[in-house]
């Protein structure tokens, strides 16, 4: 990394909370090594570079992903996220959770992205679930069916009240011990102004930490679920919820 990266990437600290400091810290220390020991993975390099992808095919969070999953690929059965567009995550996803069945939500709404969507999930389409709507209405559907996920990944609507609304419901969808995982933390819009993504993430975790621990912190957030959460249990759901 130069010194002018080195230096941004630094000043970038300041944005995070107390308690995401020391995992940011870790994070940026952490996160050479992750890219190298991706960037040897043959498989994922000719996944990588196979895809179309009108925004660049190369995940920026990739690296994280690697660096939180990689001695434990194994383990993952069900992965959600929410917000697909052209399917890098979900390509990152299938390939790093070989035996995880693939949720995708998106409204697919544009035609060319999910055009290149499809082309880019062919390969492991008998183990994915495309699913077309809004966040809301599909977690709605998904608590019904009483599903639950091992990783949740949230990259759907970045304004506040979106991302709260999203991460409540994900949340109570996580099995204790899965992982819930924020795009962008570090986004921000004028249109937006102050409510964008960042403060709905702090003021979530600020009101779960006795529940979770934090995985990494960067442009990414990624908490690990360590206890079953009873405000969620007893106030968001019709039944109780042994699963935390």
């Amino acid at each position: 990394m130069g010194l002018v990266r080195k230096t941004r990437a630094v000043t970038t600290l300041r944005h995070f909370v107390p308690h995401l400091l020391g995992p940011a810290v870790r994070t940026l220390v952490a996160r050479r090594s992750w890219r190298t020991d991706l960037e040897s993975q043959r498989e994922w390099s000719e996944i990588r570079a196979r895809g179309r992808f009108r925004e660049g095919g190369r995940p920026g969070a990739a690296p994280f992903w690697w660096g939180a999953f990689s001695a434990h690929r194994a383990d993952i059965d069900e992965y959600l996220e929410l917000g697909s567009w052209e399917g890098q995550s979900a390509v990152l996803a299938a390939w790093l959770f070989p035996k995880a069945r693939i949720t995708a939500v998106d409204w697919f709404a544009n035609e060319d992205a999910e055009a290149n969507f499809d082309r880019n999930t062919e390969h492991f389409a008998e183990r994915l679930d495309k699913v077309a709507g809004t966040t809301w209405d599909v977690l709605s559907r998904l608590h019904a069916e009483d599903r639950r996920f091992d990783v949740i990944y949230i990259d759907a609507d970045h304004r506040f009240d979106a991302v709260l609304l999203d991460t409540i419901w994900s949340w109570s969808l996580l099995r204790v011990g899965g992982y819930l995982i924020w795009d962008d933390y570090l986004w921000s819009q004028p249109e937006v102004g102050p409510l964008d993504t960042k403060p709905a993430i702090d003021a979530w975790l600020k009101t779960r930490s006795e529940f979770l621990e934090v995985v990494f912190a960067g442009e990414q957030v990624c908490v690990r679920k360590i206890a079953p959460d009873p405000q969620i249990r007893d106030m968001a759901l019709k039944k109780a919820d042994t699963t935390g």
